[in-house]
């Protein structure tokens, strides 16, 4: 009997992701097509894909991604610029990718900071290994993975008491918090929040919680 093919530290940490939840809260419409998101009120670049934005990138970044030589190429031009800038290039060149070429893009940019995001929480748990990222439920590794997405993977940095709550594996906390989060990502808290709660407690409504145990 052949043996299974060996699964990478990204493929093991993102096996449990739900990432048409992740998709759905990163782009709207066509992933495929270029845009450059509020480039007057943001400092957003390029961004394709699901929500890959190439103008917070640098070429070092981009090169060491596991992307095909091809596709690089196609983004190098944008790599760096943002706002005026990015929408100038845009306009100049537009950008398009395959239904393949966006798959390719957000597993690459999205599996490096799961990974990431795996590593760290695999280090707080180092005295319960059992305890560790690949025993998390679904609903809680998708979650963490959409907040780690837009302030990085080193959650205890940036996200303290939501990262409190998560390495307590206390659901109920992380429900709490992303409720009253206080970033200017209401909607997407709250989709978060609602997410959590049907997956882990057969409800979806976010209003009213009571206070989380373990309070940190």
């Amino acid at each position: 009997m052949a043996e299974a093919p060996t699964r990478t530290p990204a493929q093991i940490a993102t096996a449990a992701i739900d990432f048409d939840f992740i998709f759905e809260l990163e782009q709207g419409g066509d992933a495929t097509q270029a845009c450059v998101p509020m480039p007057d009120s943001s400092q957003s670049g390029v961004t394709v894909g699901h929500g890959i934005d190439i103008g917070q990138m640098d070429m070092a970044q981009l090169a060491g991604l596991s992307l095909p030589r091809g596709l690089i190429e196609k983004l190098a031009p944008y790599v760096g610029l943002k706002r005026q800038k990015a929408v100038e290039a845009l306009e100049a060149c537009p950008l398009q990718l395959s239904e393949k070429e966006v798959h390719q893009l957000d597993h690459a940019v999205y599996g490096r900071i799961i990974e990431t995001l795996a590593h760290h929480y695999d280090a707080h748990q180092s005295t319960s290994p059992e305890n560790g990222w690949a025993s998390l439920p679904s609903a809680a590794a998708t979650v963490m993975t959409s907040v780690a997405i837009q302030y990085g993977p080193n959650l205890a940095a940036r996200a303290p008491r939501f990262w409190s709550y998560a390495v307590l594996q206390n659901w109920m906390g992380m429900i709490t918090e992303l409720v009253d989060f206080g970033d200017n990502y209401a909607t997407r808290r709250h989709r978060e929040a609602s997410y959590l709660k049907h997956h882990m407690f057969g409800r979806s409504e976010v209003v009213s919680l009571q206070p989380a145990a373990n309070d940190p």
